[in-house]
């Protein structure tokens, strides 16, 4: 069982933590390295509508977000990565915010988050392509 607790200024060393074990290769969010006080403005933004600590029995094991368009963001610590925990906290960030359509914003390199949001009835859409001449 996985229960969401919206984060507090608690968590930003942890969130900070996900934030660097991340893949850079399969995930869509800023692949630049982030630096802690970049990272502590960032939450303290506040830059989604709802943030979540996904915790199982007493022990943080991810995050889970939505933001203002309702894309739903999802990440489990490696170490608890297949164990179900982000579809369940999939699930549960829908019935806590009951909404007509979500969303999720993957990157086509990551077959980890296709097949969980597959699994979770989301359906593909499209691909996005982009040129940017500022490289």
């Amino acid at each position: 069982m996985i229960t969401l607790r919206e984060i507090s200024n608690e968590d930003i060393k942890f969130l900070f933590g996900i934030l660097n074990e991340r893949n850079e290769t399969t995930n869509f969010s800023n692949n630049n390295k982030t630096e802690y006080k970049q990272h502590v403005e960032f939450v303290n933004s506040k830059p989604y509508k709802k943030w979540y600590i996904i915790e199982h029995e007493n022990e943080k094991v991810g995050s889970i977000n939505l933001d203002h368009n309702n894309g739903i963001g999802t990440f489990i610590l490696k170490k608890y990565q297949r164990n179900g925990f982000a579809s369940k906290a999939i699930r549960e960030i829908i019935r806590l915010n009951p909404e007509k359509k979500y969303y999720a914003n993957i990157n086509p390199n990551n077959q980890d988050s296709i097949k969980l949001y597959t699994k979770c009835g989301f359906g593909h859409i499209y691909n996005h392509y982009e040129l940017n001449n500022d490289e």
